[in-house]
């Protein structure tokens, strides 16, 4: 509990610094992350070979479903950098909020590739254990790249178990596709709208609270995702009798601070006169 209110105070801070312009803006892709990105692929690009080299010599099924992890790994990435250049690249007057859900939508489309490849392989393990239709291993140990595929392999050219190299591939596909599906059931109810995290929300209220001292209250506030990123309704209530100059100066420099916080996408704040809860 102590751990989570000290990291709450210091998420604090840090938002007091941020919207004081002592630290800036978070790049939404700094170079580290670019050339993270293009090492990541490059290294796909290498394994993908060696996976290849390694299935098309052993035969084994445990170092084919390897190779397609890398080949899928490889395209996941494709596909997630294209959708994040879509997303810099967004035609403003097209897309007037831009196109942040894409890359939700990348993710959710990376794990069902993920996992109905891995689907593939696993169905295709199981025919050659019904039918007994398994192609005899002769593998070298320093062509495999995954333990499971190493240990399946091994298994089925030392001790002559032909059912060891399907069923290793089983394992192998079983747990690519149960983790990437878990993923993609993750990020789903990120389309949906469901409600953001409770520190989240602690974070912009405690925002509209010190934001002017003629906010007398605070109505409601909603927050919810509409992809990676989080929309925010704020209601605030007023003196009934200020200005509209008034209310909208203090309402619209609430809205671009709460902006400013990193996981925010896009914040409304509505000023009324009543705390009615509407």
């Amino acid at each position: 509990f102590y751990d989570e209110q000290a990291e709450l105070i210091g998420h604090y801070e840090n938002d007091e610094k941020l919207l004081s312009g002592e630290i800036p803006p978070v790049d939404s892709e700094p170079r580290i992350d670019r050339i993270l990105n293009y090492t990541h692929i490059s290294l796909n690009v290498i394994l993908l070979f060696a996976n290849l080299t390694a299935a098309i010599l052993s035969g084994s099924l445990s170092i084919i479903s390897t190779f397609v992890e890398s080949a899928m790994d490889l395209t996941t990435g494709l596909i997630m950098g294209l959708c994040l250049h879509l997303i810099k690249k967004s035609d403003f007057f097209k897309y007037p909020r831009g196109r942040e859900r894409l890359e939700t939508v990348g993710v959710i489309l990376c794990a069902v590739i993920m996992g109905i490849s891995n689907i593939v392989i696993i169905l295709h393990s199981l025919n050659a254990i019904v039918h007994g239709n398994v192609i005899a291993l002769d593998m070298r140990n320093d062509i495999a790249t995954s333990s499971v595929a190493i240990v399946a392999a091994f298994i089925g050219s030392r001790f002559i178990w032909k059912y060891a190299d399907p069923v290793g591939a089983c394992l192998v596909c079983s747990i690519i596709a149960f983790n990437w599906f878990a993923h993609a059931l993750e990020h789903i109810p990120s389309l949906t709208g469901v409600r953001a995290e409770q520190e989240h929300l602690s974070r912009v209220l405690r925002i509209g609270m010190q934001h002017d001292d003629r906010i007398q209250k605070i109505d409601h506030v909603m927050l919810y995702h509409i992809g990676a990123k989080a929309m925010v309704e704020m209601h605030i209530v007023m003196e009934e009798n200020l200005p509209l100059k008034i209310t909208h100066d203090i309402s619209h420099p609430l809205e671009k601070k709460i902006n400013q916080i990193d996981f925010v996408d896009r914040s409304f704040v509505h000023c009324d006169y009543a705390c009615d809860g509407d």
